[in-house]
């Protein structure tokens, strides 16, 4: 599923206990109540348990994945940022439906959307809700390691990740 940002957006996790084939049970957070679900699209509500009398009403349909090559089935995975410089560790999953989502240890965290910048799969672009789109260079793209060069206006920076998957 694809999902664009809005202000304010908390994420949280727990556990989850299943009623019935609509509701879903949210520990500590609220009830979901499925509406329309198929293979193409689903919507459901959410009442958070802060806020029991307001309702979210929420609307998806599935986006086509990417084209499976080696390099997108190589870099769509969970990557766990390795820095010895700083102890800034950030975790970004990337998906074939051209969605990434970061998260650091603040709880801080980011939902963009990526693509490859051309067919030679070495640069992809990256989108950050309503910023302005920009560009990583894969340096190194292994199942277990993730190297890229970036470039933020006066300063450039190479970040290497560690696939979650195949180390843990």
């Amino acid at each position: 599923m694809k999902a664009k940002s809005t202000n304010d957006q908390i994420i949280s996790f727990g556990t989850y206990d299943i009623i019935d084939n609509e509701t879903i049970v949210l520990s500590d957070f609220g009830t979901i109540k499925l509406s329309k679900f198929d293979k193409n699209s689903m919507s459901f509500s959410i009442k958070l348990n802060s806020s029991p009398n307001k309702e979210i009403n929420i609307s998806a349909s599935k986006e086509e994945s990417m084209i499976s090559t080696l390099r997108t089935d190589l870099l769509c995975q969970a990557w766990e940022e390795v820095r010895e410089d700083d102890d800034l560790e950030a975790t970004v999953i990337l998906s074939k439906a051209g969605t990434y989502f970061v998260t650091w240890p603040d709880g801080d965290f980011g939902i963009g959307e990526w693509k490859w910048k051309d067919s030679t799969e070495t640069k992809i672009l990256l989108e950050e809700g309503d910023y302005q789109t920009y560009e990583a260079e894969i340096l190194e793209l292994t199942s277990s390691t993730l190297r890229i060069y970036e470039e933020f206006g006066d300063y450039d920076i190479i970040t290497v990740y560690r696939s979650i998957v195949n180390t843990k």
